[in-house]
């Protein structure tokens, strides 16, 4: 779009819209993390999306071709779609916003800013007790900067500064709100709102989108932990004739807060945070028809988003050795096994007994993988498998794990660490048999590496400097040993003086690991 025009078009409308919901949603966690006000359950990012969503799927099968009716129709979706607080706010906005356009066709710069004035005005209104430091503050100095702005302006540059306004207004809520300050965050509403503004920008520019990658805020404080005042929130409708607000509202207020009333048509919306859920619907059912849109526990959702943060890692180790290392590096719960793998079972219940609602698992050996994706589908938590097929991987996957960032992103974190190690092993053949043209006796050792028989023979000493020649590229610059259950200390001191003597450039490290089945476990980095 040029720099020079004044007017959105009925097309580029929509486009903003979707742009909206596009951004809320890539970043709805981020602000799903800042949720502190009212109650720190977090969910304001998924509540706006949600609220916006209802409109997007609305204008898909759209016909309408004028501003006022596309206007009206994304009003109404958000109201019959919103979520929550935040959801509720931004539904009135949009919803004072198509009043103001009402049999308008034309939408230049000074009715642009006459309705983001008048939705302001609709979401303070439906709102009982407003709060500043809100994403209503950062609504309501939008409101104020648009009327600052001359008619003669592009859409660009009129985007361009409310988007700047709201920006500086919302890094300015913690100083209006004392949870915020003490949370060390930022209202989570008003950053969904400059996440909309984002995206309008960005169409009116002609601008790819730009999905930012936030990393969730940390819960570090007893803010997060901090139990509402009331334990539910209900949204519902009431339908009847001549339904007054004002009534509604002051009557459900002796029943809780975080109260937004609101008229759509012939029915009103409501959304309540109450301890006594059956009288509020008792009460509001006098004045009409109760349709109970959605209940939900706060406490409960508080529990879930406190755990939501917390990653845990569930590890399969083969020996005492290794579960010991895990453990140091960073493992929630490890399950040893000597002979016999675990069970999905055993895993499903590791899962349900860690204080995580997100787990990782890694299984380091290529027969329990499967075991544990079929235990990812059965526990009631988020869980993840992460393919280790030795514990050489699991280990260096344990130490790129950081608990700063999201699941997905240790996901690939430790995927591109695991993908940077080179595994092998060495077994005692337990009887004569043959591997790809090659002759093994009983009590051979075997060397493998890439799933192959790199190297045999009668001594362990004589197939380890095999294998791990078979491994090492001059970019290597790591070995690691780990020792097996039945390979004595004073053998495993000879390999040490051995290997060191055979790759003097390389720095070596020494472990027990306490393996049943290999002798030795080596590791190349």
């Amino acid at each position: 779009m040029s720099d020079q025009h004044t007017e959105i078009s009925p097309y580029l409308f929509k486009e903003m819209i979707t742009a909206a919901y596009q951004v809320l949603e890539a970043e709805k966690e981020y602000i799903n993390s800042l949720n502190v006000f009212p109650v720190p359950d977090g969910d304001t990012g998924t509540n706006m999306t949600l609220t916006i969503r209802g409109a997007v799927e609305a204008l898909e099968n759209c016909s309408c071709s004028n501003i006022s009716e596309i206007s009206e129709l994304i009003a109404d979706n958000c109201m019959l779609s919103a979520r929550g607080n935040s959801g509720m706010i931004l539904a009135n906005f949009f919803k004072g916003f198509a009043e103001s356009l009402k049999f308008i066709e034309k939408l230049d710069i000074n009715n642009l800013a006459k309705a983001i004035v008048r939705g302001v005005q609709t979401a303070y209104e439906a709102v009982r007790n407003p709060v500043e430091g809100t994403i209503l503050t950062v609504m309501n100095a939008v409101a104020k900067k648009v009327k600052e702005i001359s008619p003669k302006e592009s859409l660009t540059s009129f985007f361009e500064k409310i988007l700047e306004t709201a920006i500086q207004v919302q890094k300015k809520t913690p100083e209006l709100l004392p949870q915020l300050k003490k949370a060390g965050v930022v209202d989570a509403g008003g950053e969904g709102f400059v996440s909309i503004l984002k995206a309008f920008t960005f169409v009116v520019k002609g601008k790819k989108i730009e999905f930012s990658k936030k990393k969730s805020i940390q819960k570090l404080n007893s803010v997060w932990s901090e139990s509402p005042n009331y334990k539910f929130s209900l949204e519902f409708y009431i339908e009847g004739k001549s339904l007054s607000t004002e009534k509604m509202s002051s009557k459900l207020a002796n029943y809780g807060n975080s109260l937004v009333v609101t008229k759509v048509k012939d029915r009103v919306r409501v959304h309540i945070h109450t301890n006594s859920p059956e009288k509020v619907k008792e009460v509001s059912s006098s004045f009409g028809k109760f349709s109970l849109v959605c209940e939900d526990d706060m406490i409960a959702q508080q529990k879930r988003f406190l755990q939501q943060g917390i990653i845990g890692i569930l590890v399969i180790s083969p020996g005492e050795g290794f579960t010991k290392i895990f453990f140091e590096n960073g493992g929630d719960a490890v399950i040893t096994f000597s002979r016999s793998k675990p069970s999905v079972k055993e895993i499903v219940e590791a899962c349900e007994k860690l204080n995580s609602n997100s787990i990782i698992i890694i299984p380091n050996d290529p027969d329990i993988i499967p075991t544990a994706l079929e235990a990812s589908k059965l526990s009631s938590k988020q869980v993840e498998v992460l393919t280790t097929n030795s514990p050489v991987e699991g280990i260096s996957a344990l130490l790129s794990f950081d608990r700063e960032f999201s699941l997905s992103e240790n996901l690939e974190m430790m995927k591109e660490t695991i993908s940077q190690v080179k595994s092998g092993k060495i077994a005692k053949a337990i009887r004569e048999t043959k591997f790809s043209d090659v002759y093994i006796k009983k009590g051979d050792f075997i060397g493998i590496f890439d799933n192959e028989i790199q190297a045999k023979g009668e001594r362990l000493e004589e197939v380890l400097i095999k294998l791990l020649s078979k491994m090492i590229s001059p970019e290597n610059e790591v070995i690691m040993l780990y020792r097996g259950k039945y390979v004595k200390k004073k053998k495993f001191e000879n390999l040490k003086e051995i290997v060191k003597s055979n790759f003097p450039d390389k720095e070596i490290q020494f472990y027990y690991g306490g393996q049943l089945f290999y002798h030795l476990i080596a590791g190349v980095y």
